[in-house]
């Protein structure tokens, strides 16, 4: 499981859970998620 919290205000970011994550899974996570907060004004 890998999760992605806001330390400022502990709000939970994104989760990904499978049985086994490859380091790919690990860079997607972040990436996708910077474009989507990149993304709004």
């Amino acid at each position: 499981m890998l999760t992605v919290i806001d330390e400022f205000t502990r709000e939970c970011m994104a989760i990904q859970v499978n049985r086994k994550l490859k380091a790919v899974d690990a860079f997607d996570v972040p990436s996708d998620l910077f474009i989507r907060v990149a993304s709004k004004p």
